[in-house]
């Protein structure tokens, strides 16, 4: 879960509260203009970067940071003074990988990206795409939960963008998760089920896709969450004793605009605190979204009205029941 992730630099405020549920094993394809802030979501989720405020929490029932496998493709990758093959054997050495597993996982990814004449070359004398390639394979050496790749197609050859992406589709089929940037995403809106606008730091699009059998062909789409403006008449929700499942059902909902988690004190005689998610739903939809809470065994704590063009101190509470 990515729970209200702001994001500053230099003064700049590159995320702006950035708040996503995301599915075990789900395949999403980033899209949005360059100062978007995709590149800079995908090293927060990574742990590359530290967000200002907010968290990244993951819900796998990992305890340990070590148990999960994050593989990632940064969008640049140098040209190192040394081999493909001494790189990639230092790399899957680093993640405990025995050379036996390492050499098979060698063999496997640079015979698939046609590597094996360059195996033991320079590579700062490689071109752009060999680069991407090696870049690819480290992050694949130990196959991931998560694969994080920023514009993984770009100094790719036609070839060598097909056969990533039936790799992609056959590691999600496995149940890795994909989160993935790219300009030319034609190739990738195939692999995806998921894709994510961002502008300006800020999410305006999230659409379920539908993803063919093949994966190739173009994807349709199902389900589109509609964004709320703040000129639009909305309710507020406040509920708790909410399960993931049903967490999950109201991220998904076409008329809920913005999920918040926070903690409640609970009463006195107690020392926990009360987990509480806030719902800003459409008005007309309300209805609709208290009963899916209720009937997943959810509890309303309050609803509040906030009509167009105010903030949500100036309207009343319409009910308050645990």
């Amino acid at each position: 879960m990515i729970d209200q992730v702001h994001k500053y630099y230099d003064g700049s405020h590159v995320l702006k509260g950035i708040m996503l549920t995301v599915p075990r094993g789900q395949s999403i394809l980033f899209r949005g203009d360059n100062g978007s802030g995709k590149s800079t979501l995908l090293r927060t989720i990574c742990g590359l970067l530290r967000s200002t405020t907010g968290r990244v929490r993951w819900m796998d029932g990992l305890e340990k940071e070590d148990q999960r496998t994050i593989g990632y493709v940064p969008e640049r990758f140098p040209q190192l003074n040394m081999s493909p093959y001494e790189y990639l054997m230092a790399m899957g050495r680093i993640q405990r990988m025995s050379d036996r597993d390492i050499q098979s996982r060698l063999d496997e990814l640079m015979g698939l990206f046609r590597m094996e004449p360059y195996r033991n070359q320079r590579m700062n004398g490689f071109s752009k795409g060999m680069l991407q390639k090696v870049n690819l394979v480290q992050a694949m050496l130990r196959k991931p939960d998560l694969l994080v790749l920023d514009e993984p197609l770009s100094g790719l050859d036609v070839d060598a963008q097909r056969k990533l992406q039936q790799l992609l589709i056959e590691m999600h089929r496995e149940g890795t998760a994909l989160m993935m940037v790219c300009h030319e995403s034609d190739l990738l809106d195939g692999v995806a089920e998921r894709i994510i606008t961002l502008e300006m730091g800020l999410v305006v699009g999230d659409e379920l896709v539908k993803v063919s059998e093949s994966g190739a062909d173009r994807v349709e789409p199902v389900t589109r969450k509609i964004l709320l403006r703040t000129e639009s008449a909305c309710t507020l929700i406040v509920c708790c004793r909410m399960s993931e499942e049903l967490h999950l059902l109201l991220d998904a909902h076409e008329a809920v605009a913005m999920l918040e988690s926070y903690e409640e004190e609970e009463d006195k005689k107690t020392d926990g605190l009360t987990p509480c998610l806030s719902v800003k739903v459409q008005s007309p939809s309300s209805d609709d979204v208290l009963r899916l809470i209720l009937g997943a065994g959810g509890s309303v704590v309050s609803v509040q009205q906030i009509s167009a063009g105010s903030t949500e101190n100036e309207e009343g509470i319409l009910c308050a029941s645990h």
